[in-house]
């Protein structure tokens, strides 16, 4: 930490631009966090998101197969693990908050672009589940990003849907740099980041694939704009409408209202 702070305040004291790094594990499972922060949250008051208790049957048998892992927890111990990890996020956040201080004090803050984000969620009793190796569902891609800076509105929200691979795209765009040859890997989001209401409009499509972990197996999602398509090659494919059905809990690909759009994503992802 004291090499971390002095690295930082001496590029503070530096005419060249700099960029630094802070990679934390937390907050991850296992759920571990200190008592200070886990007495911030009332337990009890908890209320469990309907998703809780989704028996998944129109769903891939995979996913029901990781949830009977996690079948004999209580409600209450559902809440207990959720305060943790909520815990866990309060106590990253004071540490986050410790070089904004030094930039703050330094008089750099105003001409720093600063970007937090994670690279997955944590499904957290979500359709039965917890981690994040079973199943696409939001808890798991649906992740925030903070952007803070030169470039970006502040006080905004934008629900354009960006991913981690157009950070550096965005990062170089906002500071005039060469852009770099990402060959349409990512893009600049720098618009958005101007503009969010206005832009949503540009960053409606998303796209992730997954290969497994503890199992083998393939997947891609592709998001267009309230549309989601799983495409699962170990069992049945996924589709959900998120304006209508936020928390996933059915599954339309078998729906024939919706063949059209099944088959349009289907292309897509192709």
């Amino acid at each position: 930490r004291a090499l971390a702070r002095s690295s930082l305040d001496g590029a503070m004291q530096s005419d060249q631009p700099c960029c630094f790094f802070v990679r934390l594990l937390e907050p991850h499972d296992p759920c571990v966090c200190g008592h200070e922060a886990y007495k911030k949250y009332d337990v009890d008051a908890i209320e469990l998101p309907d998703n809780f208790a989704d028996e998944l049957a129109d769903k891939p048998g995979l996913y029901r197969k990781a949830a009977r892992t996690f079948a004999h927890l209580s409600d209450q111990q559902k809440r207990e693990a959720m305060a943790c990890y909520w815990a866990m996020v309060t106590e990253i956040d004071d540490q986050n908050g410790r070089p904004v201080d030094q930039l703050e004090a330094s008089g750099q803050l105003d001409n720093t672009i600063i970007v937090l984000s994670s690279d997955h969620g944590e499904l957290l009793g979500a359709h039965g589940l917890y981690m994040k190796n079973i199943s696409a569902f939001e808890e798991v891609y649906h992740i925030p990003m903070l952007v803070a800076g030169p470039g970006a509105a502040a006080g905004a929200t934008s629900e354009a849907r960006v991913g981690l691979h157009d950070v550096g795209p965005t990062l170089l765009d906002l500071a005039g740099a060469e852009p770099m040859d990402t060959e349409g890997q990512g893009r600049s989001f720098a618009s958005a980041l101007a503009d969010p209401r206005a832009n949503d409009r540009d960053f409606t499509v998303g796209y992730a694939e997954y290969f497994g972990s503890r199992f083998w197996l393939t997947q891609r999602v592709i998001w267009d704009d309230q549309w989601k398509l799983v495409w699962n090659w170990f069992d049945e494919d996924e589709l959900y409408k998120l304006d209508d059905d936020p928390q996933e809990l059915r599954n339309r690909i078998d729906d024939p209202a919706c063949a059209d759009v099944a088959q349009r994503m289907m292309k897509q992802a192709w």
